[in-house]
C-alpha cells in the first residue's frame, strides 16, 4: 500500500512539473486545440492563461500566429478557401475573424494560420474573456502533418512572422482525427474488457 501511495504522489508531482511547463515558465499566453480535422482547426486561449508576453522588443501588432512548431512546414495547409469565427478578448481588444487570414506555402512562413485583433495588443493584458479563433472549410487542413503547434504574438519591425514574432506557447500533442480517436476508443474498451476476463 506505501509502495502505490509513493506511486500516486510521484505521478502527480511529474504532472505538476509537467503543468507549470506546459503553461510557461513566464506566464504567457497559453492555449488549447479544441478541435482539429481536415476541415476544422479551433483554438481556445482560456482566461486563467496569465497575460500576453514580450520577450524582445514588444511587437505593435494586433495579430496572433498558429504554425507548426518544428520549422515553417508547407504541408498541413492544404486550401485557403475558408470561413473564420472567433469570440474573446485580451484586454480591450477584441476578436475580429472578418480579417482572420490562412498562408499556404508562404515564401516567408510557409504554411500559417493568424488570427486578428481589434486594436493592437498590449503586453501584459490578460485575457478578459476566453478567447475561441476557428477556420472552417472543406478539406482544407492535413492533421497528420504536424506534431505540434505554436502560438505566437506579433511581428518583427520589417513585417516577418516566422521565426520573429514573440512565442507564448506551444501543443504537446494534436488531437486525432475523429476516426483515430473512435478506433482508440475501441482499442482501449478491447483492453479494459481482455482484463476484465483474465481477473
Amino acid at each position: 500500500m506505501k509502495i502505490r501511495q509513493n506511486k500516486v504522489a510521484s505521478l502527480a508531482a511529474t504532472l505538476i512539473i509537467f503543468g507549470s511547463l506546459a503553461g510557461g515558465a513566464n506566464g504567457a499566453l497559453t492555449f488549447t486545440i479544441d478541435n482539429f480535422t481536415s476541415d476544422n482547426l479551433t483554438i481556445i486561449i482560456p482566461t486563467s492563461s496569465a497575460v500576453l508576453e514580450a520577450t524582445g522588443s514588444t511587437p505593435t501588432s494586433s495579430d496572433i500566429f498558429i504554425y507548426p512548431t518544428v520549422g515553417s512546414q508547407n504541408d498541413w495547409i492544404l486550401s485557403i478557401d475558408h470561413n473564420a469565427g472567433g469570440a474573446g478578448q485580451i484586454g480591450n481588444a477584441t476578436v475580429n475573424p472578418g480579417v482572420f487570414a490562412m498562408f499556404d506555402n508562404n515564401s516567408a512562413v510557409g504554411d500559417i494560420v493568424r488570427a486578428t485583433f481589434t486594436s493592437p495588443l498590449v503586453a501584459g493584458d490578460p485575457v478578459t474573456s476566453d478567447i475561441t479563433l476557428s477556420w472552417t472549410g472543406t478539406n482544407i487542413f492535413d492533421p497528420t502533418a504536424v506534431d505540434s503547434l505554436t502560438l505566437a504574438w506579433g511581428t518583427d519591425d520589417i513585417g516577418s512572422v516566422w521565426p520573429w514574432g514573440d512565442v507564448q506557447s506551444s501543443t504537446t500533442t494534436v488531437v486525432p482525427e475523429p476516426t483515430a480517436a473512435l478506433l482508440l476508443g475501441i482499442g482501449a474498451l478491447g483492453l479494459v474488457a481482455r482484463r476484465k476476463k483474465t481477473t
